[in-house]
């Protein structure tokens, strides 16, 4: 039996707490321990990576752009061009070679970049790339 037994008014569902009574619920999120980071949703670590990289949507009209980080799978950059989320681009130099992407996600004029129809040396070529490369944190890191 719930411990608000006592405080139900009989026949009620939902439960319906008689007007003399309050009971306040608090919800406390699960936090990360202090000594523990907070948990990693991507696939693959990113590294830091501050290039000017040229952006080809499908339109054909290219335009560049600042990246600061790089992973196995994509990246993110600034620009002040607008792209919306499911756009098909091409991105130079990635490799020393144009690269399919996605734009996964927007936030003001930062884009994430999901990389398309990589082979398997490309994929390789980003491993080693991020290897080398110094793990991203923050832009406080930049």
């Amino acid at each position: 039996m719930p411990f608000y037994s006592n405080l139900l008014v009989p026949g009620c569902f939902p439960p319906r707490l008689p007007r003399d009574r309050l009971v306040i619920q608090i919800f406390i999120p699960n936090t990360p321990e202090p000594d523990k980071p907070p948990l990693e949703r991507r696939r693959h670590p990113r590294h830091q990576y501050l290039r000017e990289i040229s952006i080809c949507p499908q339109n054909g009209i290219e335009f560049t752009g600042t990246t600061f980080e790089i992973s196995q799978s994509g990246m993110s950059l600034a620009t002040p061009n607008f792209l919306r989320v499911g756009d098909l681009v091409e991105l130079f130099p990635i490799l020393d070679q144009w690269v399919k992407a996605v734009v996964m996600r927007k936030v003001g004029a930062m884009y994430g970049f999901q990389f398309l129809d990589l082979t398997e040396k490309q994929t390789d070529a980003l491993k080693t790339l991020c290897e080398s490369l110094p793990l991203f944190t923050t832009m406080a890191d930049i």
